[in-house]
């Protein structure tokens, strides 16, 4: 594996907690330490270090502790190291994060358009992929565009898409 097919979840922040060793962790995604178990940790010299996630605490959030302590004593002291993740771990994480609105029926002007076929995170916003008869087009889930959700009916509420259909 090459450190090119690794994706960059976010950095560890520093200092690492004298008293009980655990980590601060600055997200690039909306990512829950909870649903990892095993990470790449990779250093500003382009050492990579696999390690896996002993506890996440729970008092503060983005807070987790490792069980290889002589990773820990290297990283000690540095700064931007890189929090990474494999592609398959990538794939089931970023699932659990966007897949609860797949196959949702989208509604715009009072009128059932088309249904999320996916969504992704792209680092700033969730966005949306719409199929319609006749395409395509994605829809950032922001307020700006979307004006409800409704779960039970696995409906979501669009406006102001007029542009963005004809991309």
């Amino acid at each position: 594996m090459q450190i090119s097919d690794l994706i960059p979840i976010g950095k560890l922040g520093i200092p690492i907690s004298q008293e009980d060793d655990f980590i601060i962790f600055r997200p690039r995604t909306k990512i829950s330490l909870e649903n990892l178990k095993d990470i790449f940790l990779v250093f500003p010299d382009h050492r990579v270090r696999y390690v896996t996630i002993d506890k996440v605490a729970t008092t503060r959030k983005n807070r987790f502790r490792i069980l290889e302590t002589e990773v820990l004593e290297e990283m000690k002291n540095l700064k931007n190291v890189t929090v990474m993740l494999d592609q398959e771990t990538w794939s089931r994480v970023n699932k659990e994060i966007t897949g609860f609105l797949f196959n949702y029926k989208v509604e715009y002007k009072d009128k059932i358009i088309g249904k999320i076929t996916t969504s992704f995170w792209n680092k700033e916003q969730l966005i949306l992929v719409v199929k319609t008869n006749q395409h395509e087009f994605m829809v950032p889930k922001v307020p700006e565009f979307v004006s409800q959700i409704e779960e039970k009916q696995k409906l979501i509420v669009l406006k102001n898409i007029d542009e963005l259909m004809q991309l």
